[in-house]
């Protein structure tokens, strides 16, 4: 009996020992760009209003319409990241990370940060006016601000703007697939 009136104190005071307000919502964990996904978003999440806001909880999760829909993603009016959604099955197309504040594992990779790590990337191809670099194979690349029409290793010191997350591998030959859009949505610099 004791036990049980100890564990509902743990419950009622929190793991820190400290009590916590009726209806606060679970700490908000750093978003981290993996292989896998962004945060909690993986292939599997549905790009859909609802979905995405129970995925991330803590974060402001809004639609917007740049021609076509995305959902911008935002902590404490802060621009994070949006997630652009597939409108074939309703499953994220691919995530673009705009903020220093997430970081990539694996990689020296932030927003606003110089492209130093280069010998990792075999291709670089336009989206818009900017290249996106990646390794084939990889699921995360990177978008410089850098002119179009280069290669790999002419893109070392160029400043990363965006930082992009697919579910499908970039560079797959089997993937005909275009993943992009002709321009960035405005904002996004």
């Amino acid at each position: 009996m004791r036990l049980q009136r100890t564990c509902g104190l743990v419950l009622a005071v929190g793991c820190a020992g400290r009590a916590l307000p009726a209806g606060n919502p679970a700490p908000v964990q750093p978003l981290i760009v993996t292989a896998d996904g962004v945060g909690p978003i993986t292939a599997k999440t549905q790009a859909l209003l609802t979905p995405l806001r129970e995925a991330l909880r803590g974060y402001d999760v809004t639609p917007h319409n740049v021609g076509d829909l995305q959902y911008d993603v935002a902590r404490n009016g802060e621009p994070l990241f949006y997630v652009v959604p597939n409108a074939d099955d309703g499953l994220v197309f691919n995530v673009h990370v705009t903020s220093a504040r997430v970081a990539v594992a694996g990689k020296r990779w932030r927003v606003g940060q110089r492209l130093t790590d280069t010998h990792a990337l075999d291709s670089c191809e336009c989206w818009g006016t900017q290249p996106i670099c990646y390794k084939t194979g990889e699921q995360v690349a990177a978008v410089v601000d850098h002119v179009c029409e280069l290669q790999p290793d002419e893109v070392k010191g160029a400043a990363i703007v965006r930082i992009v997350w697919s579910p499908r591998p970039f560079g797959n030959p089997d993937d005909d697939t275009d993943r992009q859009s002709d321009e960035p949505p405005e904002g996004d610099d």
